[in-house]
Formats: structure tokens, sequence, C-alpha cells
């Protein structure tokens, strides 16, 4: 059964937008979006780090034969170091056709939620053919459980209304720990992983 993300509340897009900053900087890919159910329609609702990868990133969750979706449908990673190999381009060809003409090169996909709440995913993007490194696929999947979190939670009361955070942080040490703060007015919810 699906979980939605109510995009209605304000502050979602500027939110969801920050999350995608975030995990670009966390894990050092090139680009970043999240692919969620929205509670109007059902339908799929997409955000992205911005511009040009808020029209790529609605243009790739189109595509139902694409790896966000298999992530999603089979609760698992897919990770693609290079789009142009001969395997991606047959499993998921339209997918891989439309990355590579929106110069993305490399793809990794996590699936966000629990067992029994299906959230969505989050897809990192680089411009050239490389995957994530070890220490990189471990802030990746942090970042995600983060992001898991802070959904499954909601968004919370604020000046009378309800609103999703809209500070979003990140921070990472030396010791690779990642560090995330989401904060909504004073409040502040620190993540150490």
């Amino acid at each position: 059964m699906p979980t939605y993300v109510d995009d209605r509340i304000e502050g979602s897009a500027r939110f969801f937008t920050r999350i995608c900053e975030a995990a670009v900087s966390a894990v050092r890919a090139d680009a970043a979006g999240l692919s969620l159910v929205g509670l109007r329609t059902g339908a799929a609702i997409t955000f992205s780090d911005g511009l040009p990868t808020d029209d790529l990133q609605q243009r790739l969750d189109r595509i139902e034969q694409g790896p966000g979706h298999y992530a999603a449908a089979h609760d698992c990673l897919v990770l693609i170091a290079d789009l142009a190999e001969p395997e991606p381009m047959t499993r998921f060809p339209d997918y891989a056709s439309t990355a590579l003409i929106g110069c993305v090169r490399s793809v990794s996909v996590i699936p966000l939620g629990t067992a029994a709440a299906r959230l969505g995913t989050l897809e990192l993007y680089r411009y050239w053919p490389q995957a994530l490194a070890e220490e990189e696929l471990d802030a990746a999947l942090n970042f995600a459980a983060m992001i898991t979190e802070v959904l499954i939670a909601g968004p919370g009361p604020h000046h009378g209304g309800v609103y999703w955070p809209v500070e979003v942080q990140t921070q990472t040490d030396t010791g690779r720990h990642l560090r995330a703060t989401i904060s909504l007015g004073g409040a502040a919810v620190a993540y150490t992983m």
C-alpha cells in the first residue's frame, strides 16, 4: 500500500528542492531528484535540485521502464555506472537514451520507505560515467534513511498552519560521518550518520 506525500502543505516544493540540493552535496553527485506519490492525485510528483534537472527528472520519471520505477517496484538499489554501456541500453533503452541526451551518464536509484510504506525514490545523477564509491554509497543510503524518517514523520505545525521544514543542511566530517540538520522555524532535528 503506497504512502502519499501531501504536496499541498506549505513549503513542500522548497523543502523537497532543498533535500535534493543537500543530497548532491552529501554524495558528491551532479544532480539529484525525488520521485514521490502525490496525495491529491495519487500521481507521481517529482522534485530536483533545480534547472536543468527539473525538466530532465520529470521526463525520466514518465518512462515507466526506467531504473526509478524498477527500484520502487522491487525495493532494491539500481546502480548504473555508465548508461551508454550495452546492459543499461538494453535493459532501460528509453530511459538510457533520454538520460544520455540530457548529459547524464551515471544514475544511482535508492528506494525510500519501509516495507509498510513505499514513499518513492531518491535518484542521484552524474554527468560522467562513474559508480558511487563505497563511502559515497554509504552516505547516499544514510541520507535516504534520513529522508524516509522525515517523510514518515510528515510536516509539522508552525504559525497556525502545517508546513514542511524549509532548511536542510548537510556536513560531512573527515571521519565520513554525515550530519544533516532539518529545521522548521526555531526547532531543528539533527541526524548524524
